[in-house]
Order: structure tokens, then C-alpha cells, then sequence
């Protein structure tokens, strides 16, 4: 539900008192005659999944013209849930304050208010234009002390860009809150890993035909790593060993850090650091601004550790996956016992390293299984390793996670699965296994408990809404289903096949979410993949697009903009980068980046970078670029 005061739809928002504003300019500042900025408010609510935000904006535009409105001060405030009858008074007291307020400031306080709800169906049911004052709408508004603190807070702080402007100054604040608009922070951009910029504008179905390369930056190795934008600098890396700063406008390299060894996974910001994985299973934490080492830690003694999913940031603490190649130990070394590896999730405090807690997928220690059909001993149980990025439900005080199959028995009830841990000590609260007894290494043969499915888990988990606003957790398998449980009791609502499943199949790294659906990557190599969209309380598959090269789309999957601007993102093994319109999966625009794309795309403040180049598993085309596009290249 969103709410309007008179004025125009832009961007997802439902604009406020244009109309109005500009009479006000005229008549109350006597500025007759000549173009005059008209200004007003726009409001909205967002379901992120872990919570809501209420957005408020000043919006600026010139009478006749067809440039979009511009965006004097973005507000965006977490508050605690608000059911959809309480949505409409709070919104509408929210905005007829911050005009009162603006109006007071420049020596007027006549403004009505008229307002509209809006329904997921677009249907409108309008009441009639009348006065309201702000106490009138606050006595409907539900008391919770924190959200009419956050409301009182936003009114002080987005009057002013309004006002500043009424006086004839310049405007000094025309974008969004970094944090918000012209950043992408970690993998999922948010904490809970979604994949999703709800505040891209620029970039929209009807403008991204115009997207053009804005610069090329060039390393020595494949560039897989997905990109991360924090406060105008890009960070990523590369299979050439190194970590590398760019500018983000120019493309020019700020500093590089060569760590020695591969990185495949996205970076994260917080604290003025930067800390990645690399393939040896090393974190480094990096300065932001030099690219010096604070410290690294190797991330599981184990000698096949890697880490391929992402770091997260959150108040102070590192929260990492750990994940393994001893599935193929056995192949490299004919008398390799396997296996002793097992998958964890691991925090660090961020500015020493030190370990603040783990939580192993197998909690046994493995030991003697006996012998395979070989004669060579089985040690078990293992495996379980965690390729993806974990979720955070800061809320709920959890963290999500998915795990991947089992390399020896006896089985265990903790791999392929997804699960719920307590985000301060590394409890387990639940699990919810979507295949047991999936045991598969490369020596699957000789083992006699030997499944041969190999379905991990490889995706972030990401929420969703369902009936009644009820959160539903979304997380998509190898095996080509998705699934959505209950983030409370981890108990199945929905299970949709996507797409074909199997050891490089099914949904490998794909998978974002809007609050309303979820998009699927299927990888199906080496046959042709598809990029799906989901709705995200059914599991109803909406729309399926084939890759139209007959290649996979295993890598990561993007979604920006809100409303009827939203766009989904994908890369393909064949090399192209494409935008998709997110209500039809409709093709809109592509590009050969001249490698295969396995790392996920980010898009901030009007410009998207995408990584190209990837050759492990002989999957795709090497390449050694990171490409930024903008409209016109701009």
C-alpha cells in the first residue's frame, strides 16, 4: 500500500503536492513569471524481508520539462512491522508533517492533503481532498515509541533540503543516502543477501537500451569475483591473486593488494576495512583507503579449505562459510583416505581475527568406516561444505545458511540443508534438509553408500513475503528445485522445480529476491540454461527465459529498481551480460563481455559492473576485464 498527496507517479513513488508546491512558490515568495523548481514529498513502504522501511523524499522538478524530477534528500527508516490497515495513517501523518514543517519554515502552513491507497492490483480507491492536521492523523498511528522517534528524526532531517532551495540557495544534497543509493556494500548489496537495489532509477525497462560501456579495467587472471561499491570505489578480484581498488567514475586503479593466491567470491565492506576469501581458504582485512593488511586468518586448518562464498560485515563481526575441494582429493592421490573435511560457519571479531564462534554442518569428529569396494578405508562422517554466502535476519538475531552435500557416511541431517543459527553465539535453532543421504565425492564409485546426486546448496538465502505479509525464507538447490520455509520453525511451505537438476545443474549461485518474487538462475551445463522469476509466496514459476546462446546462467542473479521498473540481471557461460524485464522476461538489452560470467553483476547510483572471465572446471572462456556500463557511457 503506498499513499499520495495529489502530484505524479515517478519512480516507484507516489509523488506529493506538485500542484500545490507550485502555486506556494508562486504566491507565497512572489516569484511569478520565471521557471520555478515546483517541490513536494514522496512516500512509500518497503518489505526487505527482515523488516520494513519507510521511505520519505523531497522531489524537485521544472514545469515543463521532460527531465526526471531530481531527489533533494532520501530517507529511508527500518521500523518494526506495521500491518497493512496502520501503513495508510502512519504514511499520511509522516508526509503531511513534512510538508506543514517545510511550509512553516518559508512563512506558510496552508496545505491539504488528499490521499489515495493503492493496491498490489493497481486499483485505486480515492478519498476525498480534505484538511488533516497532524495530530488528527497521529492519534491513528500505532504507538511504537521507536517508529515516531524515527518519523520525528526524518522530518527534521528532509525539511531542510526543501527549504534551503525555497531561499533561493543552492541545493546541496541531490542524491540519496550513500548507504542507499550509490553503494553495494557486500554480495547481496544488503545483510539479507538479496541480491536487490530497490533505489536504482536511472537504469529502467525503458532506458537500459541505452546502456553503453563507461570503462574497461584490466587484470591478469579471470575476474569472477563480483564487484562491491562503497563511497565511489569499487572493490574486487581477480584469479590473478590480486584485490584491486578502482574509481568508480574513471575506472583507474586506486591500489592492489596481492594476497598470492586466487579469489573467486565478492568482497564486504565495514569499518573502514575490506576482508575477502581466496581459493587457499585464507580471510584478509584490508585497509580500505591503502589496501594494508590488517590481518588474515586461515578460515579452517583443514588443507583443502577454500572459501567461495562472500564475507558479511555486521556490527563488528565477520560471518564466513567454509567450503572444501576434498571431494577430488582421491583423484590428485590414489592413497588419500577420505575424507575428514567438514563444512562450518565461522565469526571473527573484524579488527583482530579472533574467533567468536563456529558451528560444524557434521558435528562428529570423523573416524575409521570401514573399507570401500576398493579396499581403501572410508573416514566419515564429512563434508557438508558451505559455497554460498550467509543471510543475516538482524531482527531476529539470526543467520542463514545453506550446505552442501556429504562427501563420506554415516549421513547426517545437516547437509543439503538449509539452516537457522543464532546470530550471536552460532546455536543452532533449525535445520531444514531437502535431500539426505546425498553422499558423492569424485571417487563416488567405490563407495557403496554413494548417492551420485551432488545437489548442494550453492545459493543465498533470501525472504520473501507470503499470505498475511508472513516472511517465507527462499533458498534454490543443484538439484533444480527451489524452496520455501518458514524462517521461524524452518518447516517447507512451497517446492518448485525450476529447471533441470545435476552436479553442474539446477540453480548454482542464482537466486535474488525483490520482497515480492524471486529470480532462478538454472545452469544445466553444459545444455542451456534459463533465467526464471518465482512468486515468492507459491513458488509459482512466473516466467522462464532460455539462454538464447544454449549456454548456462550459473552465476549469481540481480534485481534493481521497484514497481514496473525493476529489471533482473544475468550472466551467461557464453560470455553475454543481459537485462531482463523483471514482469516478463523479456530480453531487453545484452552484451559479449568476451568471457564467461560467473560472478554476480552490481548496479549503484546509475551504473552497472560486471566481472568477465571463468575457466575453472573448464566451464567457460577465460577473460581478465571488469566492465562498468552507464547510459550513453556516461
Amino acid at each position: 500500500m503506498a499513499i499520495t498527496i495529489s502530484g505524479f507517479h515517478h519512480a516507484g513513488f507516489l509523488v506529493t503536492d506538485i500542484e500545490r508546491a507550485a502555486k506556494f512558490y508562486e504566491e507565497v515568495l512572489g516569484l511569478v513569471g520565471i521557471p520555478r523548481p515546483d517541490f513536494g514529498f514522496a512516500g512509500r513502504w518497503y518489505d526487505l524481508g527482515n523488516s520494513q522501511q519507510l521511505h520519505l523524499m523531497s522531489v524537485e522538478a521544472m514545469p515543463g520539462s521532460a527531465d526526471p524530477p531530481r531527489h533533494d534528500r532520501h530517507i529511508a527508516l527500518n521500523v518494526p512491522d506495521v500491518s497493512e490497515s496502520e501503513r495508510l495513517p502512519c504514511m499520511s501523518w509522516a508526509l503531511q508533517s513534512a510538508m506543514a514543517a517545510g511550509a512553516r519554515a518559508i512563512r506558510s502552513s496552508s496545505f491539504g492533503i488528499r490521499t489515495e491507497t493503492r493496491s498490489n492490483s493497481d486499483n485505486f480507491i480515492n478519498s476525498k481532498s480534505q484538511q488533516r492536521g497532524p495530530q488528527m492523523l497521529f492519534n491513528r498511528l500505532p504507538k511504537t515509541p521507536i517508529l515516531l522517534i524515527s518519523i520525528f528524526s526524518l522530518i527534521a532531517i528532509v525539511v531542510p533540503a526543501v527549504v534551503s532551495y525555497g531561499q533561493g540557495g543552492k541545493d546541496k544534497a541531490r542524491k540519496a543516502p550513500a548507504e542507499d543509493r550509490t553503494n553495494w556494500p557486500s554480495f547481496g548489496r544488503d545483510l539479507a543477501g538479496s541480491h536487490h537495489n530497490p533505489y536504482e532509477t536511472a537504469i529502467t525497462p525503458a532506458t537500459v537500451s541505452r546502456l553503453k560501456t563507461k570503462w574497461i579495467f584490466e587484470t591478469e587472471g579471470d575476474v569472477s569475483s563480483q564487484p562491491i561499491i562503497v563511497n565511489g570505489v569499487i572493490y574486487f578480484g581477480s584469479w590473478d591473486g590480486r584485490e584491486y581498488a578502482v574509481d568508480a567514475k574513471t575506472g583507474k586503479k586506486i591500489w592492489d593488494y596481492d594476497g598470492g593466491q586466487s579469489s573467486r567470491s565478492a568482497a564486504a565492506y565495514g569499518d573502514g576495512m575490506v576482508f575477502f576469501g581466496d581459493i587457499a581458504g585464507i580471510l584478509h582485512a584490508l585497509d580500505a583507503k591503502t589496501g594494508t593488511l590488517k590481518w588474515k586468518k586461515k578460515i579452517d586448518p583443514h588443507p583443502s579449505t577454500v572459501s567461495t562464498g562472500a564475507p558479511i560485515f555486521y556490527q563488528g563481526r565477520i560471518y564466513i562459510g567454509v567450503s572444501s575441494h576434498e571431494e577430488g582429493a582421491g583423484m590428485r592421490s590414489k592413497n588419500y583416505l577420505c575424507c575428514t573435511f567438514r563444512g562450518s560457519v565461522v565469526a571473527y571479531d573484524a579488527k583482530t581475527g579472533d574467533e567468536a564462534w563456529r558451528w560444524y554442518v557434521i558435528p562428529e569428529t570423523p573416524t575409521d568406516q570401514g573399507k570401500d569396494k576398493a579396499g581403501k578405508t572410508i573416514i566419515g562422517p564429512a563434508g557438508g561444505a558451505i559455497w554460498s554466502t550467509v543471510s543475516l535476519d538482524t531482527t531476529a538475531k539470526r543467520i542463514y545458511v545453506t550446505t552442501g552435500n556429504q562427501y563420506t557416511q554415516p549421513a547426517s541431517k545437516f547437509p543439503n540443508a538449509i539452516v537457522a543459527l543464532d546470530l550471536n553465539t552460532g546455536k543452532l535453532l533449525w535445520s531444514y534438509q531437502a535431500t539426505p543421504k546425498d553422499i558423492w565425492t569424485f571417487e563416488c564409485r567405490t563407495n557403496p553408500e554413494c548417492s551420485d546426486l551432488d545437489v548442494d546448496f550453492g545459493t543465498t538465502p533470501v525472504m520473501v513475503r507470503g499470505a498475511g505479509n508472513k516472511k517465507i525464507l527462499a533458498a534454490g538447490q543443484k538439484s533444480g528445485f527451489a524452496y520455501g520455509v518458514d524462517p521461524d520453525t524452518g518447516k517447507q511451505v512451497w517446492s518448485t522445480q525450476v529447471g533441470p537438476g545435476g552436479k553442474l545443474g539446477g540453480i548454482e549461485f542464482g537466486l535474488a529476491g525483490d520482497g515480492e518474487r524471486i529470480y532462478a538462475g538454472i545452469s544445466n551445463h553444459p545444455r542451456q540454461g534459463s533465467i526464471s522469476a518465482l512468486d515468492g509466496a507459491t513458488g509459482k514459476l512466473l516466467w522462464q527465459t532460455l539462454d538464447p546462446t544454449n549456454k548456462a546462467n550459473f552465476g549469481p542473479v540481480t534485481v534493481s529498481g521497484t514497481g514496473n521498473n525493476r529489471l533482473v540481471w544475468a550472466g551467461s557461460v557464453s560470455g553475454f551480460v543481459r537485462a531482463y524485464d523483471a514482469a516478463s522476461g523479456k530480453i531487453l538489452w545484452e552484451f559479449d563481455t568476451g568471457g564467461a560470467v560467473g560472478g554476480g553483476i552490481a548496479i549503484a547510483d546509475g551504473t552497472m559492473y560486471v566481472g568477465s572471465g571463468y575457466t575453472f572446471l573448464r566451464i567457460g572462456k577465460a577473460n581478465n576485464k571488469l566492465y562498468a556500463f552507464s547510459l550513453d557511457g556516461k
